[in-house]
Parts: C-alpha cells; structure tokens; sequence
C-alpha cells in the first residue's frame, strides 16, 4: 500500500477498506528502525517498486517496508 499526498495542500486520504473502527485496535508496531544522529523521519514516505523511501535529516533511506531492513 503506497501512501501518496492526495492534494496540492497534502491532504493525505486513502479509500483502502482494510483498516477501519473495528480492527484498528489490533494494530501492532511491526518494526523499528533508528537512525540515530540523522534525527526523525521526515514527511511523505513513497514505496517504489516494494522499497519504501523515507528522509531523515539529510538522508535518504531505502528499506523493505515488511521487516525495515535498510537496503
């Protein structure tokens, strides 16, 4: 599932069904990726051909978004 600003103003919406009131509770935290002195990550994630893309201060990251090991 890729994750795209929908509007010119990021407005950020998605008509996926998956998850919804009644199963959002069942969500868990899958991994955790530091990356140290670099800081958060910045907005707008993208996934190109299955490798998620994420900023960090002045990096970018490449990782498998099923187990974040870092490409």
């Amino acid at each position: 599932m890729a994750h795209v600003q929908q509007t010119y103003d990021a407005q950020r919406f998605s008509a996926l069904k998956q998850i919804d009131a009644t199963n959002v509770g069942q969500l868990k935290e899958v991994c955790r990726v530091r990356v140290g002195e670099l800081g958060g990550f910045g907005p707008g994630p993208i996934i190109v051909a299955g490798v998620l893309y994420v900023t960090a201060g002045n990096a970018t990251i490449a990782m498998n978004p099923v187990d974040c090991g870092i490409l």
